[in-house]
């Protein structure tokens, strides 16, 4: 983490707000290359598909992935686990990315002026200290991290059981198409 000890309130509120959504665009980018590698996109592909589903509808296609590819029950279990705690660094993202926020004197750190109209109307000033802002960070760093563990284990997953088949099918070839005529014409 960089130190922002000699930097002003403004100048710390503003870099630790464009630190946290750096990080959360890795986080997202990781979750976006799971994503391909578990559809086996090819990379524009992956850009593509990703770029026109929301986040949390992503992370659904990811645990389906683990359901339908990942049979022990303790690694599958242990996977969803992953999948769903991004979704409290998912709503730390949103009040970044959907609130005003700005310095407040002797409040080093952020302080977002959230606003709410379902049943009453209200406003709430929602703090977070320098040290809030470099552990949330931190768990984007970790969650990116957990994210290649999950693609890492579709990953290996899929290619032991297509090693599985490629033995099984090579011990006892199956000719077809032109194959199959060129035997038969033997």
């Amino acid at each position: 983490m960089i130190d922002v000890s000699n930097l002003d309130d403004e100048t710390v509120c503003f870099t630790l707000a464009g630190l946290y959504l750096h990080h959360w665009a890795n986080l997202e980018q990781s979750v976006n290359e799971a994503l391909g590698n578990a559809l086996d996109l090819n990379y524009m592909q992956m850009v593509a598909i990703t770029a026109n589903v929301n986040f949390i509808n992503k992370l659904r296609i990811l645990q389906s992935a683990v359901s339908l590819t990942i049979t022990r029950d303790a690694d599958r279990k242990r996977l969803h686990a992953i999948l769903d705690s991004i979704h409290d660094p998912y709503r730390d993202r949103n009040l970044i990315a959907h609130s005003q926020f700005g310095p407040l004197p002797n409040n080093r750190g952020i302080t977002f002026f959230k606003d709410g109209a379902k049943k009453a109307v209200r406003l709430t000033e929602v703090y977070w200290s320098i040290d809030d802002c470099c552990s949330r960070i931190e768990t984007l760093i970790s969650k990116a991290e957990e994210v290649k563990q999950v693609s890492l284990a579709l990953e290996q997953h899929k290619r032991r059981l297509a090693k599985g088949l490629a033995s099984i099918f090579a011990a006892s070839p199956m000719p077809y198409g032109a194959k199959k005529l060129l035997d038969d014409h033997q």
